[in-house]
């Protein structure tokens, strides 16, 4: 009897893991709104590990962001999606976000691709610093 009750423990305590596991892949999105503006910005980013896309979206301005020293010896940006900075390939920004924080998608080597909309008035700095994009077009708008 006890054999069997420590068999359905072990399973139990196994799913139990791949549940909380797989919960924690699907922790991938959050708020970078800018709080110091009048009222907050109401930004929020996601990422989808598939297509290993960056998505900003909402409207208003994007929080600043730095960047620190890992204990991997790297450097990485403080933007709460530096989790995935070495696997990250797209930034799309959707249309009604206004500005981009600096350090935003630095430290981002496999990072080729940024698409701004063109409600995008201004950038921070270093905004794709040590990241193998070569040019961001920013549309006119009219």
């Amino acid at each position: 009897m006890n054999t069997k009750i420590n068999q359905f423990s072990r399973a139990a305590m196994t799913l139990l893991a791949m549940l909380f596991t797989s919960m924690l892949a699907w922790a991938q999105d959050g708020n970078c709104g800018d709080t110091s503006v009048n009222g907050g910005a109401d930004v929020t980013w996601s990422y989808n590990t598939t297509t290993k896309t960056l998505t900003i979206s909402g409207h208003g301005s994007m929080m600043y962001y730095g960047s620190v020293l890992g204990s991997d010896s790297k450097y990485h940006s403080t933007a709460p999606w530096s989790i995935y900075d070495a696997e990250i390939k797209n930034v799309v920004v959707g249309e009604g976000v206004t500005y981009i924080g600096s350090y935003a998608f630095a430290y981002c080597p496999a990072l080729t691709t940024v698409s701004l909309p063109t409600s995008v008035f201004a950038l921070g700095d270093y905004v794709c610093y040590s990241s193998n994009v070569s040019r961001i077009n920013i549309p006119y708008a009219t």
